[in-house]
């Protein structure tokens, strides 16, 4: 059964924050974790993201977008990677990346 709603975990070690998710991370489901998760990157320091999606049970464009929005925090891009996840994860996040920096796909 899949579970119903998005979930994050934000963690820092050092200049590298690691974003895991969980749930379905859906146009339907990111609703609830939208500001919450915008107001948590803004409010930490960082360089560099790791992405960690092997708990993700559904990730589409919507979902993407929302994760990535910590490559671009007030206007700095920030290097990332996909620590954990599928390649189709890999191709989302990438598409969804060079949107938060300004380049369209």
């Amino acid at each position: 059964m899949l579970s119903q709603l998005a979930r994050y975990d934000l963690s820092l070690d050092g200049d590298r924050l690691s974003v895991t998710a969980q749930g379905r991370w859906t146009v339907e489901t990111v609703a609830s974790v939208f500001e919450p998760l915008e107001r948590d990157y803004d409010s930490l320091t960082y360089e560099t993201v790791e992405f960690h999606l092997n708990s993700v049970e559904e990730l589409d464009t919507a979902g993407a977008f929302l994760l990535t929005k910590a490559v671009r925090v007030q206007d700095v891009c920030k290097g990332w990677r996909l620590v954990n996840g599928s390649e189709g994860h890999q191709t989302l996040l990438s598409v969804a990346a060079d949107c938060q920096m300004g380049d369209p796909p």
